[in-house]
Parts: structure tokens; sequence; C-alpha cells
């Protein structure tokens, strides 16, 4: 199973991490974040600059010891 998880609170979030490492297990997990806090920008557009993306591993930002 594919599942992918975002959120708008930040790629950092502990949040995001403690339900990516419950969802993990699962299935491939997908993870989309903005590199920044978000929340509350919803209705906002993006229109005179280009969006960046990066990948970055999950496993970057998962605990080892967990």
């Amino acid at each position: 199973m594919k599942i992918l998880l975002i959120n708008d609170d930040g790629i950092e979030a502990p949040g995001l991490w403690a339900a990516a490492e419950a969802l993990r297990k699962v299935g491939e997990l997908f993870v989309v974040a903005p590199e920044q806090e978000q929340s509350g920008v919803g209705a906002s557009l993006t229109l005179h600059r280009s969006v960046a993306v990066r990948s970055v591993p999950v496993d970057q930002f998962l605990k080892e010891d967990v």
C-alpha cells in the first residue's frame, strides 16, 4: 500500500515524524511538507516565483533508536 502523509507545520514537526514512524510499518510512505511552518496559508497563491521541491529520504528524519 502507498501512503501519502502531508502537513503544513514544516518538515521538522514532531507530530509529522511520529505519524511517519507508525505509518512506514504498514506501507510505502511518502511525506510532503514545507521546509518551514506554513499553517494558515492554504488559500495563498504562488504566482511570480517557482516552487522549489527537494527529495529527502524519510529515514533521514526518523530516530534511529525508535
